[in-house]
């Protein structure tokens, strides 16, 4: 029967478990048709509605080559491109829509390349990441351009074949990817696909991070001119919601959780009540999921939860998505939390094949009070994780040069501090990128080190040196002193003797030169007065010559000058030793 059919296929789309065989029953009982706080896909179209607004963002579409779709969180900008455009692009007739669909994330280059050029399939990890690598760095230093790249696909389809470039969450290149030389490159790729004919761009921007968008060249005006916000219209709005940023994940999650709990066809107003309501239910999932948890995996699942949220300056929280971890009980979490009863977490795969989770909406986060607290007491190691991933990005552009890993100072103070609260926080992804950064600094420190020891030692091998050097100075001049001292003593003791031994001399050789002169002999007495006189004058000093000597010599009235008028006609005479002889 064709609505057996139709129940069948829509079970498997929907990923239900089959019929069991014989059983017919009606096909629109066991389909549940709301998504929780899932994204609604392609395949889900039939389900979502909203026909005005998919009008305009189609419309929009095919006359421009590129459009931003612009509005609050929570209000369904991905659904309504994912379940609403897409669907409509492709029940076109007579165009072939080619539709290329991207997350920046952490890496966009990456992200780009993996749209565009998937690694074969069948191949090794190492192969993949190698192919997408490669990929991103023909982005980067521009062997590639994303014209050539898209003109390429579109040689390999129909010449009435259309692409359409879907950037869903823009904003990661904000909250996930930094602000570094790949996030200026992607933005300019995309850019460039503005003069590529039979190619259309889309970008999925949340309004908080408009300002952002605003500051690269080129997007101004983009989000000026070609624009399309995205409103809950009136037909959307129901009045216990109100207008509030994040209305319809919750409205949407509400409604799934009624179902689940249905009561045959109906969803009563008591079972409303049980779950907390619209604002509630969530928080009430949430709260059921965790507290069902053994308590050593409560604190994985709280480690687990706030890393899942990456800080708000002054905006909201985002979401933030990461690897998968290595600890089994954050694992287990994650399946738990994923299952079918709670969806709350949603694993996936980056452009480099790695497994991801992240929150499956923000709704979460802006209304589960307990994760809120959670965040708040741990806010500045989030927000230390943000700077380090930052600069871990960079790193990775320039294929981790040692100047771009973390630097002495606040960086690796930050860094140790994560290390140090590690359980708080999951930094899987982060912790090889820190201890290279710490190792590189302690061989720097040592390095250091051993150049100040060495200068150091240098300094005090100098200093002792010259302090050796002046003390034998010293020690020289000491004994240079006490030795010219000594030496003055010896000569007064030698003046002292000599001036002793000459007037002792000259005494006996006046008293002989007084005998002779007695005795008659004048010559004799001249002769050993000059020997007495004569050689001491030229060797003592003029003060310390022995004039006493004359004295007795003129003790008679004639003799001085007698002995003068004969000395001075006198020739020399012999020494004194054979004058004294003669005697």
């Amino acid at each position: 029967m064709p609505h057996v059919r139709w129940a069948l296929s829509f079970r498997a789309v929907r990923s239900e478990p089959p019929l069991a065989e014989g059983e017919h029953p009606d096909p629109r009982a066991g389909i549940c048709p709301y998504r929780g706080l899932e994204a609604f896909r392609e395949e889900d179209a039939a389900l979502f509605g909203r026909e005005a607004p998919v009008r305009r963002l189609v419309a929009e579409v095919r006359h421009a080559p590129q459009t931003a779709l612009v509005g609050r969180s929570g209000n369904g900008k991905s659904s309504l491109v994912q379940t609403g455009l897409l669907p409509a692009l492709h029940a076109t007739r007579g165009t072939v829509w080619h539709a290329v669909t991207l997350r920046p994330g952490a890496d966009p280059l990456v992200a780009l390349a993996s749209a565009f050029d998937p690694p074969p399939e069948g191949v090794g990890r190492i192969r993949q990441l190698e192919h997408l690598n490669e990929g991103a760095a023909c982005l980067r230093d521009g062997r590639v351009g994303l014209r050539q790249l898209a003109g390429s696909v579109l040689a390999t389809l129909p010449e009435s074949a259309r692409m359409v470039l879907i950037v869903d969450q823009w904003e990661e290149l904000y909250t996930q990817a930094g602000r570094g030389d790949d996030v200026a490159r992607f933005v300019a790729l995309i850019l460039e696909l503005a003069e590529a004919e039979r190619v259309h761009a889309v970008l999925a921007l949340r309004a908080d991070f408009y300002d952002d968008a605003l500051a690269h060249p080129g997007l101004p005006p983009l989000l000026e001119s070609r624009q399309v916000t995205r409103r809950a219209s009136s037909t959307e709005s129901w009045t216990m919601l109100g207008d509030e940023p994040g209305n319809l994940p919750l409205l949407e999650h509400a409604l799934h959780e009624l179902w689940l709990r249905r009561q045959g066809p109906l969803l009563t107003f008591g079972t409303y009540r049980a779950i907390g309501g619209i604002r509630g239910a969530i928080a009430e999932r949430a709260r059921h999921a965790y507290r069902s948890l053994p308590p050593a995996q409560q604190g994985a699942a709280r480690r687990l939860l706030v890393s899942l949220v990456t800080p708000g300056e002054g905006r909201e929280d985002t979401r933030a998505r990461i690897p998968m971890p290595d600890d089994p009980d954050e694992r287990e979490v994650i399946r738990r939390f994923s299952a079918k009863e709670n969806r709350l977490l949603v694993t996936d795969t980056d452009p480099r094949r790695q497994p991801t989770v992240e929150v499956s909406h923000e709704a979460l986060i802006r209304n589960w009070k307990e994760l809120r607290e959670w965040v708040d007491e741990i806010r500045g190691l989030l927000r230390i994780r943000v700077r380090i991933r930052t600069d871990m990005a960079r790193s990775k552009e320039h294929k981790r040069p040692a100047s771009l890993l973390l630097q002495s100072g606040l960086p690796l103070a930050e860094a140790r501090r994560l290390l140090e609260k590690h359980e708080h926080i999951v930094i899987d992804d982060l912790r090889p990128y820190i201890q290279t950064s710490l190792k590189r600094d302690t061989r720097r420190w040592r390095g250091t080190f051993a150049v100040l020891a060495f200068g150091f030692l240098s300094i005090a091998a100098i200093a002792v040196y010259f302090y050796e050097l002046q003390s034998s100075e010293a020690q020289a001049r000491a004994a240079a002193e006490q030795a010219q001292a000594e030496a003055a003593r010896e000569a007064d003791r030698a003046t002292a003797e000599l001036r002793r031994a000459v007037e002792t001399d000259g005494r006996r050789l006046t008293q002989i030169a007084g005998r002779y002169l007695q005795s008659g002999r004048p010559h004799q007495a001249i002769m050993v007065a000059r020997e007495a006189f004569g050689p001491l004058k030229e060797d003592l000093p003029f003060q310390e010559r022995p004039m006493r000597a004359h004295r007795p010599v003129m003790h008679g009235r004639s003799s001085g000058s007698t002995l003068a008028r004969t000395a001075r006609r006198s020739r020399p005479m012999p020494p004194i030793l054979s004058t004294t002889t003669s005697l």
